[in-house]
């Protein structure tokens, strides 16, 4: 008789509607990567996450399970989250989760209905230090009702211990990857060039963190030297309106267009010449591993972050430090006026992208904790301490 496959229900956490994100691109890669004869792969979809969950659910090939909201307190969303964990037959919960706060309920649900492995990735650095209560808790949850917790980059786990109280020898670190291959081409492409055109792009969220503030003024000073520079700004979120005033502002309206949200913003990479990504804090920074698989050369800061873990200066992109547009002004100019430079830092990123950020290599390593803490609750029963996980790959 065929073994059931485990059943792994994704729990995407959105503190905020958006059309897509760092996570929904993970989840994605990660969903199609799983051996799907062991692997049942579901995701969890509220009212309140916005469209992304549907796009992510219809471009992985996986079934949607919707919950509705509770209109009660904690205890209507623990009995709703135990009654759908339930009827679903969950074994695995895999909770993903920008920064510290909110896996209680969900980890302590999971443990009440009887699934059998808890997992939770982290895929921010946390930006401040919270509350000696909420470290508490933090510390609690993930001693008693979490298996594995994953750390996106080597940052994001010292701000997990330091900031937000999660025991180190708990959490492992299990760098993004990426699918190197080459993206399809864009179904609607960027206008045609004009002569002489070099192209800069941004592709991400618009917000604060991301640090596209410091893009705009760098590009004021880039564009007064270099004026047959033409920017992109792909991607959308809560300071869009803010962000294309300031670039009005600073003059840059017929050199620098808001695209908004694009699903192939991947396929438009291959349509510029520079990517930049300055953000003020990052968690991994994936869209600089695309960039770099699409043969793009990056300019990027060296904020807190996985973005350390990535981009090596002079060898694989240019990296300036964090909120300085002068210095950011002086790199894009730098690739702007030396295609050679462009070449060989595009084609040095793209070696270090295949080598050591393969989709294989990541999903290897979340299935194997899929694997341990699984084998783990078999051995010792319902009530099975968490897996204790080495602290780094």
């Amino acid at each position: 008789m065929t073994p059931r496959r485990a059943r792994l229900l994704f729990y995407p956490v959105h503190f905020l509607p958006e059309p897509w994100n760092g996570i929904d691109e993970h989840l994605l890669l990660l969903a199609r990567s799983l051996d799907r004869d062991r692997f049942e792969p579901l995701l969890l979809h509220r009212p309140r996450d916005g469209p992304q969950t549907q796009a992510l659910a219809e471009r992985a090939g996986i079934r949607l399970v919707p919950m509705p909201e509770s209109a009660g307190g904690v205890r209507q969303r623990l009995h709703a989250l135990c009654a759908l964990l339930r009827r679903e037959r969950v074994d695995i919960l895999h909770i993903h989760t920008p920064a510290a706060g909110g896996q209680a309920i969900p980890a302590l649900a999971a443990r009440l209905a009887g699934v059998r492995a808890t997992l939770v990735t982290y895929h921010q650095v946390q930006p401040r230090r919270l509350p000696a209560r909420s470290r508490t808790l933090n510390s609690l949850t993930h001693m008693l009702l979490i298996d594995a917790t994953v750390a996106v980059s080597g940052d994001v786990c010292e701000t997990l211990v330091h900031a937000a109280g999660l025991p180190r020898r708990r959490i492992r670190v299990i760098r993004n990857g990426i699918d190197p291959a080459p993206p399809p081409v864009a179904t609607d492409g960027l206008p045609p060039r004009e002569p002489g055109e070099v192209r800069i792009g941004y592709f991400g969220r618009l917000s604060h963190e991301k640090g596209v503030h410091v893009l705009l003024r760098a590009l004021a000073e880039v564009v007064a030297r270099a004026p047959h520079v033409r920017t992109f700004i792909v991607g959308d979120g809560p300071e869009r309106a803010a962000l294309a005033a300031l670039a009005a502002h600073l003059g840059l309206s017929e050199r620098v267009s808001f695209l908004g949200f694009r699903p192939d913003a991947r396929a438009l990479m291959a349509q510029v010449d520079i990517v930049a990504h300055v953000p003020i804090y990052e968690g991994f920074g994936l869209v600089v591993l695309e960039a770099m698989a699409t043969g793009r050369p990056v300019v990027t800061s060296d904020a807190p972050g996985g973005l350390r873990d990535i981009v090596d200066h002079e060898t694989t992109g240019l990296v300036v430090p964090v909120g300085d547009a002068a210095a950011t002004a002086r790199a894009l100019l730098r690739l702007v006026e030396d295609a050679e430079t462009r070449r060989r830092l595009g084609a040095n990123g793209r070696a270090r992208c295949v080598q050591h950020f393969s989709a294989t290599r990541m999903v290897e390593r979340v299935t194997a904790l899929y694997e341990a803490a699984l084998a783990r609750r078999r051995a010792a029963g319902p009530r099975a301490a968490p897996v204790n996980v080495p602290a780094q790959d």
